[in-house]
């Protein structure tokens, strides 16, 4: 294989500003034009500005259906990106990480040589952002992709669609085949240069022998050469210090006759205005951008001409209010329905239960359907088969407590929560995660269970289920404690329990309850009046 191999000096810099939506009224029906986009945000002083809806150029969205044959979806593999079509999609369903481009919105970002538009590509893990990148070069129109993946440690403190100055993880650049070109390693807003490793630049590509091996891995961290970041209003690379760099092997030939790097900056557009991030609205939402200055191939061969900065696009958790959707899902007939069945039916030796489904496209909720519990195990509903397209909950009861069973959630009924959450299928569109429910009835009353912060939620699934070093995970911990319980006492104890279980791994998830005839609900929550005399104990709160 002919090894293309480059020197590089790498300097990261992200570049903050709050997003500003334009909400454009009486829009005529034809899309506004490139130049017109332009000129206003020449007008701005700004290179960078959100654009909507019919403000995307149709030769860009056109691009993106051609590159998916109208699918608009992505295999979002670790190593490399690849377009999906509907044959693709069809025979191999199952083991795809299916990503969708969301169209409504872009970052569009005017430079000297180009211009970039990024949208954000939606899929069920929210622990990483993944962003398609669209270069118009004037005679033509190419891609390449980056993904962002947070530590899970950072995450349980940060939010990544407002935090990026203290980012902490990898950021990934694949090429516009979607091979991995780049990773950048960041530790609180800096790039490691130690273990950072840059391949290539995402819009060169490299054609390479296939005869040869690539360096072995013992020797990227070789003659790594670094730069100084650009202080100022720094973003990531705030330390004048701090350096960046490839990591190259002892025999990298040079392959750009110029560098290419990330250079430093940070700048509010409030307005217009260049203020410091301190006084920008929070409210209009943080994003980012790249400036990368690649030099051209040394051998002068095509390269795709990067220069300028890359918008990218993170888009905030939807999240609505949990007791207006409870109150949304129990005035639906069917679901009413459902649950006072289910009301009559509690105390049996079988589980019983409905899934819960809702049209992506209407909005509507569908006919509750009954669920089958295992022929071999009555005392247990096989989720698998109620997990995936349109279900967005399980209604259930528990078996009778004489027999064994509490009377509140268990470790599976979270479970189930978390998987329903993760593999609905909402056509690509971002999922509002206060529509996932999970309820239980049982003869003290009808009980429901619903996230109130993904990133939590799906972190503490990921990492703390099971536990590590010796530490129960969630898992364990409400074993233990129902342990302590007999399955006929005060149902208020296990109600505690569960509370705590939440609190004590920041698990993003409440408890509700609703009243005798299913009209209203209340959050339940410990009572945290020092003066109380049940203290820690769960109370309600009537949801408004």
């Amino acid at each position: 294989m002919k090894k293309q191999k480059m020197k590089n000096l790498l300097k990261l810099g992200i570049l903050l500003f709050g997003i500003s939506l334009f909400i454009v009224a009486c829009q005529k029906d034809d899309d506004l034009s490139k130049q017109e986009l332009i000129d206003d945000i020449a007008l701005d002083e700004i290179n960078i500005k959100t654009i909507v809806g019919k403000q995307i150029p149709k030769n860009i969205t056109n691009f993106l259906k051609d590159k998916t044959d109208n699918t608009l979806k992505f295999n979002l593999s670790e190593k490399k990106i690849q377009p999906l079509n509907q044959q693709i999609i069809a025979s191999r369903s199952e083991d795809l990480e299916i990503g969708t481009v969301d169209t409504s919105k872009s970052v569009m970002v005017v430079n000297q040589t180009n211009t970039k538009y990024t949208f954000e590509m939606v899929n069920s893990d929210v622990t990483s952002k993944h962003n398609l990148v669209v270069i118009d070069l004037g005679t033509d129109i190419v891609n390449y992709y980056i993904s962002y993946k947070p530590e899970a440690s950072w995450l349980t403190t940060h939010d990544i669609t407002k935090d990026m100055r203290f980012f902490t993880g990898d950021i990934i650049f694949y090429n516009t085949d979607g091979i991995e070109s780049s990773v950048l390693k960041v530790v609180n807003g800096s790039v490691d240069p130690n273990t950072s490793k840059v391949i290539n630049d995402p819009c060169n590509e490299v054609e390479e022998d296939e005869e040869e091996e690539e360096p072995d891995d013992d020797t990227t961290n070789n003659n790594t050469t670094g730069g100084s970041s650009n202080s100022g209003n720094s973003g990531i690379g705030t330390n004048p210090n701090t350096g960046g760099g490839g990591n190259i092997g002892p025999n990298t030939e040079a392959h750009l006759a110029g560098a290419c790097e990330y250079t430093v900056g940070q700048e509010c557009t409030g307005g217009g205005h260049h203020t410091s991030p301190a006084n920008c609205s929070v409210g209009d939402g943080w994003s980012v951008t790249f400036q990368m200055a690649c030099g051209r191939p040394a051998n002068n061969n095509p390269i795709i001409d990067c220069l300028g900065d890359v918008g990218v696009l993170i888009g905030p958790e939807i999240q609505s209010d949990n007791c207006e959707e409870l109150s949304k899902l129990f005035n639906d007939f069917g679901a009413i329905n459902a649950l006072v069945d289910l009301k009559a039916n509690t105390n049996q030796v079988a589980e019983k239960g409905y899934a819960i489904k809702k049209n992506s496209t209407t909005g509507n909720y569908e006919a509750p359907e009954a669920t089958i519990t295992d022929p071999n195990n009555p005392n247990h509903i096989p989720m698998k088969n109620y997990l995936g397209n349109n279900y967005i909950g399980l209604f259930h009861t528990h078996p009778k407590a004489s027999n064994g069973w509490y009377p509140m959630f268990g470790p599976g009924d979270i479970y189930s929560l978390f998987a329903i959450a993760q593999l609905h299928n909402n056509n690509g569109q971002p999922k509002n995660f206060s529509e996932y429910v999970v309820t239980l009835t049982v003869p003290q009353g009808t009980y429901a269970i619903k996230i109130k912060n993904w990133t939590a939620f799906s972190v503490a699934m990921s990492s703390k289920w099971k536990g590590v070093n010796g530490k129960s995970g969630i898992e364990k911990a409400l074993e233990d404690k129902y342990l302590t319980r007999n399955t006929e006492d005060d149902v208020s104890l296990m109600e505690k329990d569960l509370l705590d279980v939440f609190k004590s791994f920041n698990m993003g998830i409440g408890l509700y309850k609703a009243n005798e005839d299913l009209s209203s609900w209340s959050e339940l929550v410990h009572d945290l009046n020092p003066v109380s005399p049940t203290l820690g104990s769960p109370i309600e709160q009537p949801c408004e």
